[in-house]
């Protein structure tokens, strides 16, 4: 009788769990983020639009919140504060909006807002430790 009532609550919590907001079925479909909330991503670079400043991204790995949209390709905005770093091995230097490419491997550091995503530092070919 008390290994019944054990696994009855279990499954009830489960289910109560599932069926609620922070249920998993409620990832698939993209969670609702504040008006302004901070993502980091890498990626390839897939387009680059050089009159609006602005990359496309196709996205590789990105932060749990964003998790949903591993493998979309997503454009960056940039603006004048936008830091951009080249990497080669271990060495770090300034770089310019000019300097990115096609192809190239990015990791990004953004803000999103309902509209646009917004990079604050883009780094070309970082290393992963």
């Amino acid at each position: 009788m008390k290994t019944t009532l054990t696994i009855a609550a279990f499954v009830g919590l489960a289910l109560m769990l599932l069926a609620g907001s922070g249920g998993l079925t409620s990832l698939a479909q993209g969670p609702v983020q504040p008006a302004n909330h901070v993502i980091s991503l890498t990626g390839r670079i897939a387009a680059i639009d050089s009159r609006s400043e602005r990359i496309a991204v196709t996205i590789q790995m990105t932060n749990n919140p964003y998790m949903y949209q591993r493998g979309d390709t997503e454009w960056i905005d940039t603006t004048t504060s936008t830091l951009y770093y080249l990497w080669e091995g271990d060495l770090r230097t300034a770089g310019t909006f000019a300097d990115l490419k096609v192809g190239q491997r990015v990791s990004i550091n953004a803000s999103v807002s309902t509209t646009a995503i917004t990079a604050s530092r883009v780094e070309v070919d970082k290393p992963r430790y």
